[in-house]
């Protein structure tokens, strides 16, 4: 398990970064866990998309999943049904 302060200063990154992108917001959410393994979430929004970039850190490695849709086939509901639906049967390898 890696310490809190990596997985934070990973979703510092990605805050930057994703702000870095012009995004018109961008915001931490709550942490989540997913198959035992902290995540954090990191979700933004411009006018044609949304995001959510989910990340961790084991064994010293960035791990990361980015989401990206577009605003015009789908609204922020039906992403988060998405997520809510996929996002949890994540499982870390041995």
């Amino acid at each position: 398990m890696e310490s809190s302060t990596a997985i934070d200063d990973a979703a510092e990154t990605a805050l930057a970064f994703h702000k870095g992108e012009n995004m018109d917001k961008v915001e931490r959410l709550p942490d989540i866990t997913l198959g035992g393994v902290r995540f954090y979430h990191v979700r933004g929004e411009d006018s044609a998309r949304w995001l959510d970039t989910y990340g961790t850190v084991r064994d010293g490695r960035l791990i990361s999943i980015l989401w990206t849709f577009n605003r015009g086939l789908v609204d922020r509901k039906e992403t988060d049904e998405m997520l809510n639906q996929v996002m949890p049967t994540f499982e870390p390898s041995s």
